[in-house]
């Protein structure tokens, strides 16, 4: 078994110590292998390594080192070696740093000399910080240019600002860019382990309290209302199977297997609610929401108006038409009238999106078989008694 180096041997001792004094830290550290590497100048990690500069290293003060072993690890949590997709990687690793570094401070570890802060950015996610970064390296190119007259403003971005280490994209086992389907289960597994660290270092009472809420927003993310309303669409299309042309995978084993030849939503309902005042802004936000997933997923729309009884006509849109919708109505509420005409029309939809403020407790006495998901745009509501809620 080959020596550790001076420089390892104090990482191993490093790990040691938040085991020991922070479980939080120290059990997600041991999911990680640290290696030494001259490749890099200080840091850097692919989500299963942690490549360690030596004279790095060995320039940092026992709690430094401490900061940078938990820096790796706040990377791997919040997957910021998946998520780069075509994003700059250099501005990329600047926004991450941004983003955890300010949590480090927090959990009471020393800050490293040079290392990336902002007050404004404290707070936000290495997404939402590295468009605000572009969007002023854009600005201050666009001065320089100015200032230069027709010269041209190199590219280089934030020249004075440098990561404290280097993120680097996740691969598979052969080196090469992993898939959809690897980077989500990669993810889970991270999400996995940050539960269970969590769970040990609350149990011996270790973990900070400002952690937990950090850690619930980890593995619970408040996603907007548009990504919620895409996840209920796309968790109910359905593959559309053919066997001609037969799926190719099993022909030359002699199985005359059906293959997928499209995803598709079929036909759906839009109930909106028009009883007193309709927040048309929020309709409209709603209604050009499903426009633009009706084109991509080749879906149809009814539109069912009603307040205490449903209001004529009852509108149809198709892809590629314009859904402009005029609320007709205004009196009472209660949602038993739209059921009710889906059964007399007797539509098959594959769901109802219902468009209220849920200040109503007139439901159908027993739920529908399709699924339903309210959309509501109050701040308060009482839970209907089934189906799904997206609050504005």
């Amino acid at each position: 078994m080959a020596k550790l180096s001076q420089a390892m041997m104090k990482v191993t001792k490093g790990k040691t110590s938040l085991i020991f004094d922070q479980p939080f830290w120290g059990v997600l550290a041991l999911r990680l292998l640290w290696v030494e590497s001259t490749k890099l100048p200080t840091a850097g990690t692919d989500g299963k390594q942690v490549f360690c500069n030596p004279t790095f290293i060995d320039s940092l003060p026992f709690k430094q080192l401490l900061t940078l072993l938990a820096h790796e690890i706040v990377h791997c949590m919040f997957g910021h070696h998946l998520r780069r997709g075509n994003r700059d990687h250099w501005l990329w690793n600047i926004a991450c740093d941004y983003a955890i570094n300010p949590l480090l401070l927090d959990a009471g570890f020393e800050s490293i000399p040079g290392w990336l802060f902002r007050e404004d950015f404290k707070g936000m996610s290495a997404d939402k910080i590295y468009d605000i970064l572009l969007q002023e390296y854009q600005k201050s190119k666009q001065q320089s240019k100015q200032q230069k007259g027709d010269g041209v403003a190199g590219d280089v971005m934030f020249p004075d600002l440098k990561p404290l280490d280097e993120i680097q994209d996740a691969t598979n086992e052969e080196g090469n860019e992993i898939s959809d389907a690897e980077r989500e289960q990669l993810e889970h597994e991270w999400k996995i382990a940050t539960a269970q660290a969590a769970t040990m270092a609350n149990n011996s009472g270790k973990l900070p309290g400002f952690m937990k809420r950090i850690i619930d927003e980890l593995l619970n993310p408040k996603l907007p209302w548009r990504d919620l309303l895409r996840q209920f669409l796309e968790v109910n299309t359905y593959d559309d199977y053919v066997f001609l042309p037969p799926n190719k995978k099993y022909v030359q084993a002699g199985f005359y297997l059906p293959s997928c030849r499209s995803r598709e939503l079929g036909d759906f309902i839009l109930g909106v609610d028009t009883s007193g005042s309709v927040d048309r802004v929020a309709l409209n936000q709603v209604a050009a929401e499903l426009q633009l997933l009706m084109d991509e997923f080749k879906a149809n729309m009814t539109v069912i108006h009603c307040d205490d009884a449903v209001h004529e006509p009852i509108q149809e849109f198709f892809p590629g038409d314009d859904v402009n919708i005029e609320p007709i109505g205004g009196g009472g509420t209660s949602y038993r009238p739209v059921f009710s005409k889906i059964e007399e029309l007797g539509l098959n939809p594959k769901f109802l999106i219902y468009f209220t403020d849920l200040e109503c407790d007139r439901y159908p006495e027993f739920p529908p078989s399709y699924p339903v998901l309210w959309v509501c745009w109050r701040e308060r509501y009482e839970q209907p008694p089934f189906g799904e809620v997206i609050k504005l």
